[in-house]
């Protein structure tokens, strides 16, 4: 899929899985961390969505903001920084991502059409917890104060427009400040896009690999594994889930060995999947198939 070995600029941006586990070990509630971190990335994903980015762009954003996190800890840099939290940091990451991408948003659009989608989804996000079973009194406590939190922040960027916008530049400039404005990143819709054509797969297992090749942004598989692993996992997943062989016939071998792509790197995203599945008891949701950037 790629000949010779990985470029500099894909190098840079690889974690090893425990350098990215550090945040939680020193975290007091690693489930909380991990809620924070897939909710500001479905965030993306949706208010990218509304503002009619294509995927590629939100997937740049979504690793934008991936990696400014990737090494401290969601919850508690908000404490530490002031003015600069979570979901201003992700509008940061959806505007710049907009620019880097050549398909520019007006900020002030993203952040009023951001406010009524924070508000419902935190909210969905806190009264429907799915691995913990039934609510707690504590639990009861955390919706009331996100239900808070929410409204103070709709209603901040409803009347103070200006004051927002002032903020979410903040947090751009802290965005590009950790960057180094170095904004490289390799999506796996295109290495996507070639493992298809090669594998000769039809429109489900197509529409299967595209979701799961979505759906790998919610976790950290893009800050430690190249796009082509991506790829070949999301097709391997989708040929699995049709129950289709994914066997070249010409070497009657799997096509990860046709492409030279690691096993276990395969294995390990495609674990990774099972485990957001396995926390959201539900199977992939089917996203329509985006376009590449060409």
């Amino acid at each position: 899929l790629r000949p010779g070995p990985l470029p500099d600029h894909v190098l840079r941006w690889l974690y090893r899985k425990e350098e990215l586990d550090v945040v939680y070990q020193n975290h007091e509630s690693p489930a909380e961390e991990q809620r924070a971190r897939k909710f500001a990335c479905y965030f993306i994903q949706k208010l990218g969505t509304i503002v009619e980015l294509q995927q590629n762009t939100i997937a740049t954003a979504i690793v934008f903001w991936q990696r400014y996190y990737a090494c401290r800890s969601v919850v508690a840099s908000e404490k530490l920084h002031s003015g600069v939290d979570r979901m201003r940091m992700a509008l940061a990451a959806l505007f710049l991502g907009s620019k880097v991408a050549n398909e520019p948003r007006h900020l002030n659009d993203i952040i009023i059409r951001a406010a009524p989608l924070y508000l419902r989804r935190s909210l969905e996000q806190k009264q429907l917890p799915k691995s913990e079973g039934a609510t707690t009194a504590s639990e009861v406590l955390e919706v009331a104060e996100e239900r808070r939190k929410c409204e103070q922040y709709n209603e901040q960027a409803a009347k103070t427009l200006a004051d927002e916008r002032r903020k979410v530049v903040n947090a751009e400039f802290e965005l590009l400040k950790y960057l180094g404005f170095d904004f490289e990143y390799e999506s796996p819709y295109y290495m996507l896009s070639r493992c298809l054509r090669l594998c000769g797969a039809d429109n489900d297992v197509a529409k299967d690999a595209w979701s799961y090749a979505n759906d790998s942004l919610i976790t950290n598989v893009a800050l430690r594994f190249p796009p082509e692993s991506i790829a070949c996992a999301a097709v391997e997943l989708a040929h699995k889930r049709q129950k289709r062989p994914f066997v070249n016939p010409e070497t009657n071998q799997p096509w990860t060995v046709t492409w030279q792509v690691p096993l276990c790197d395969v294995k390990a995203v495609e674990d990774e999947l099972e485990k957001l599945y396995q926390s959201q008891a539900q199977p992939p949701a089917q996203a329509q198939t985006p376009q590449p950037a060409q």
